[in-house]
């Protein structure tokens, strides 16, 4: 059980890990006339590394700023110099307000966003006014010691300006009205035109039983043993290529093939049609309307509509809901998605009829393992990437695990790249649950995940069941 092994016959340690050792020193010993070419050169240039000298992309010029609302509490600027640290970047923002805007510095928060090239995120305490922030755009930005100009925009856009979020043919903020809206142009979502069908799943088939064996190993459930009637298995051709092309951006934007989870979620069961024709639906800021012909009469906590319907337009406030932020709730067992599905249909001999969604779900988990300091604390978290520990620190109490970690986080499983990644390189939440230590209210006992854009999520099977 030891760390390496000593072997005395040959004098020598075996050890299990290169993490383990250190090199100190490279000894040369008498010139024995045999030289190997590629090591002399690395001698004597003095330093060697096996990191790829990252390549050098001209940014595209700046884009016009288009600003028309009064003023901004969150800035855009870019684009940015990809091979640039973080911390460069950061730097040379923070020295741009110093020099042009220093009654807008204090108490503001800088966020460095990647893909391509990267992005600034300047988060104000203090509004910007409108000519501020236009006159910004022309005066000099010194950028890893080069002087430029960038552009400098309301990162809540405005209705001339065509969205730059648009990802995988959907921005996150068109459903937000008070938390961070988007009040950019938007086209309409190929989703409107999209269509699917459910095919049955023999139960007795390979498939079948697998999601059978695995949906029923968590059961009990908190009201009942779940008895499976049908698994049918969705097919939508416009949602596969949509979450298709979002697993291509995260693969630009990591620099590396993300993560691939097959997950349980639970729902109102009165809008899977909604769902396996448009992808799961992160929940808006803005609580549905009976009045309204779209998101009424459904028994919805919030809204399906945009942020520009006159009907849904009552700011969604905490309700013993959305713990964890206005996300997409998953998880990999069935008995903890099955707490939020609604809603159900009346079966046969007293039983009541639910239906649970199975997705694949992509991305690089951010992990959460503690307890919120106040029940509402994270309910109006809209995208993982806006946290920074600052935040945490104030919204968790982390448990012993979580304390010796800064800013409660990591990345939730092995097969995601950096144990160390900041909520603003992730995708999505994985918030640990605690089991006996967890509080009510506060923490989860059973694990959960929370996504943030539908096509993050692709609704693969739906399963119906009674209890």
């Amino acid at each position: 059980d030891g760390d390496h092994i000593w072997v005395e016959s040959a004098k020598y340690y075996v050890i299990s890990s290169p993490a383990q050792v250190l090199p100190l020193f490279l000894v040369r010993f008498a010139d024995s006339g045999c030289k190997d070419a590629e090591l002399e050169k690395v001698l004597s240039a003095g330093t060697w590394t096996t990191k790829k000298a990252e390549e050098v992309l001209a940014v595209p010029p700046n884009r016009p700023c288009v600003m028309s609302r009064e003023s901004a509490t969150v800035l855009w600027m870019g684009l940015l110099h990809a091979h640039l640290s973080d911390e460069q970047l950061e730097a040379d923002v923070r020295s741009f307000f110093a020099q042009h805007a220093p009654a807008y510095t204090e108490g503001m928060k800088v966020q460095i966003v990647r893909g391509i090239f990267k992005k600034a995120h300047a988060i104000l305490k203090r509004p910007m006014p409108r000519d501020v922030v236009h006159r910004l755009n022309k005066l000099p930005f010194t950028e890893g010691g080069q002087q430029r100009t960038i552009c400098v925009e309301d990162a809540h856009g405005s209705p001339e300006q065509k969205c730059p979020k648009w990802i995988a043919k959907y921005c996150r903020g068109q459903n937000l009205r008070y938390t961070t809206p988007c009040w950019c142009w938007h086209p309409h979502r190929e989703t409107d035109r999209a269509s699917y069908s459910l095919e049955l799943v023999d139960l007795h088939s390979a498939k079948g039983n697998e999601i059978l064996s695995k949906f029923s190993s968590s059961a009990p459930f908190h009201d009942g043993q779940p008895r499976i009637v049908s698994i049918r298995a969705m097919k939508n051709p416009v949602l596969s290529r949509l979450h298709e092309e979002y697993r291509q951006y995260l693969q630009t934007k990591h620099r590396e093939e993300p993560s691939v989870r097959e997950l349980y979620h639970g729902t109102n069961n009165n809008i899977h049609d909604v769902l396996f024709k448009h992808g799961l639906q992160p929940p808006s800021d803005c609580d549905a309307s009976d009045a309204c012909p779209v998101s009424g009469g459904k028994g919805l906590c919030t809204t399906l509509c945009p942020n520009t319907c006159r009907f849904c337009t009552t700011k969604h406030e905490w309700g013993r809901c959305h713990m964890f932020g206005l996300g997409i709730y998953l998880a990999d067992i069935a008995q903890k998605s099955h707490r939020y599905v609604s809603q159900p249909q009346a079966g046969p001999r007293g039983t009541r009829r639910y239906k649970m969604i199975i997705c694949s779900v992509l991305g690089r988990a951010f992990k959460l393992e503690g307890h919120l300091r106040t029940k509402d604390a994270m309910h109006d978290v809209a995208n993982v990437r806006i946290l920074n520990s600052e935040d945490l620190d104030e919204m968790l109490e982390p448990c012993c695990a979580a304390a010796r970690r800064p800013g409660r986080g990591g990345v939730a499983c092995s097969e995601d790249s950096t144990a160390d990644a900041p909520p603003e390189k992730s995708d999505l939440l994985f918030v640990q649950g605690l089991g006996s230590n967890c509080r009510p209210g506060s923490s989860v006992y059973n694990s959960e995940y929370i996504a943030y854009h539908p096509h993050q999520c692709l609704p693969k099977y739906e399963i119906e069941y009674e209890i």
